[in-house]
């Protein structure tokens, strides 16, 4: 990883959404990945998330957060850096924010979204 003060943490499931932000921005911050099967146990997000903190070096000041709560895998966390996390519920609802205005929770009833860049991944019974 590059000595930089600042990194990304994100969901793999993101990658492609996190590269092309970064490109817009003009930004080269580190990204770090955090497997998506993750998501199915927001207690195992959590861990992950934590495991990834104390893995990286000292230099890092702040950890910006590219995902949402998912599940509550942020949910009573303390971490021993500046950690920037948006305030979505999760993935779907960052994804689905096109503007400055607050919404914690765009989604509609009713409806079913899906971010997988890769349909052949996605196991639907492992959800429930």
């Amino acid at each position: 990883m590059n000595h930089c003060d600042t990194v990304i943490f994100a969901c793999s499931s993101l990658k492609g959404y996190v590269s092309a932000a970064q490109e817009k921005e003009g930004t080269c911050y580190p990204v770090v990945f955090l497997d998506k099967k993750n998501h199915i146990e927001p207690r195992q997000m959590k861990q992950c998330i934590l495991a990834a903190e104390k893995e990286l070096p000292g230099t890092v000041e702040t950890v910006l957060i590219a995902m949402g709560f998912c599940g509550g895998s942020l949910d009573s966390v303390s971490f021993s850096r500046r950690f920037v996390i948006p305030r979505v519920d999760d993935c779907v609802s960052l994804m689905l924010q096109t503007d400055k205005e607050y919404c914690p929770n765009p989604k509609e009833t009713g409806h079913l979204y899906m971010i997988e860049q890769n349909p052949e991944e996605f196991l639907f019974e492992k959800m429930f």
